[in-house]
């Protein structure tokens, strides 16, 4: 599958992290959301999504920036904000998930009247939507739900779908896998969010293998600095088990490796340039035998007891 990005970077703008590679999940995903927030333009019904991975898959890079599209787009004419992003608190209460929304909701005045009751909050909350013409609340970080283990985190299951309810907007929750198991402790919360999107990693036996080569093609193509070539096969394993197949962490290192060539540390990017960079944004400590980029690598996944994905959520 041939791959697009959305920006191209100059010399002079070495990150690696500007790019918004297209990859079939994150069309996917795109798409989802789309329908989500059309649905509510043209039919004015409040529906729900859950947009789930593992950390480290794209999903909040992707969540933000369809937010600052829309935005961007229709904002510009009208004095609205048609979708408004936000991460949940993590621990998650009527009151702190108020102040959350109202903080993303622009309101100048909410610390100001940071005693005031949950319900005045979401009521003040419900006014600034209608007034801002909101269509699409998105909450990252939406597993905190799960994770919480008090009773608040339920009461904030009810308060989304009171927000949906009296506000009229849709309500896009992105989140780690286990956010699947709202459905379970709530039977309305299940109806609302009965459609689901979930952004895979790539790994060597799964049909996305062959997008997984075409990232990092597109990402090497990008670099502006003498480099090892990324795609032959031992290389790929190598940033296979550096990244565990996660976007992320696969442009974090290869960011980073070309900032370091850049300030002279390295004359181009080689496995000693990739080494440092893996140490630096995945594992400081990491073992020789256990540096992707080391000749004394293993060639294991990186899923043991403190390594980095060890408690991948996939």
């Amino acid at each position: 599958m041939k791959l697009k990005i959305s920006e191209k970077l100059e010399p002079e703008e070495i990150s690696l992290r500007k790019l918004f590679i297209q990859t079939s999940y994150v069309k996917g995903a795109w798409g989802r959301l789309a329908d989500v927030h059309q649905e509510r333009i043209r039919f004015g019904e409040s529906t729900g999504l859950l947009l789930m991975g593992p950390s480290g898959a794209g999903k909040s890079a992707l969540a933000s920036r369809y937010a600052d599209a829309v935005n961007a787009e229709r904002a510009v004419t009208q004095q609205c904000l048609p979708v408004v992003y936000l991460e949940m608190p993590s621990s998650p209460s009527k009151k702190n998930m108020c102040t959350a929304l109202l903080e993303a909701l622009g309101d100048v005045d909410h610390a100001k009247r940071r005693n005031d009751s949950s319900e005045v909050k979401f009521l003040r909350a419900v006014t600034l939507i209608e007034n801002l013409k909101t269509e699409l609340v998105i909450m990252d970080e939406a597993q905190h739900l799960i994770d919480y283990s008090r009773i608040d985190a339920y009461e904030a299951g009810d308060w989304i779908k009171s927000l949906m309810n009296k506000a009229g907007v849709s309500v896009v929750l992105v989140g780690m896998s286990r956010l699947e198991k709202l459905k379970k402790a709530n039977s309305q919360f299940r109806r609302r969010f009965s459609a689901t999107y979930t952004i895979k990693s790539f790994h060597p036996e799964e049909e996305n293998w062959s997008e997984f080569l075409g990232v990092i093609k597109i990402l090497q193509k990008h670099m502006s600095v003498d480099a090892v070539d990324l795609l032959v096969p031992d290389m790929v394993q190598r940033l296979y088990f550096a990244s565990n197949g996660l976007m992320d962490y696969l442009v974090k290192v290869l960011d980073r490796a070309l900032v370091l060539v850049w300030e002279g540390a390295f004359p181009g990017i080689s496995l000693a340039t990739l080494h440092q960079a893996f140490r630096e944004e995945v594992w400081l400590t990491a073992p020789s035998i256990r540096n992707p980029f080391d000749s004394s690598f293993n060639f294991l996944p990186l899923l043991g007891a403190d390594e980095p994905f060890e408690e991948v959520d996939s």
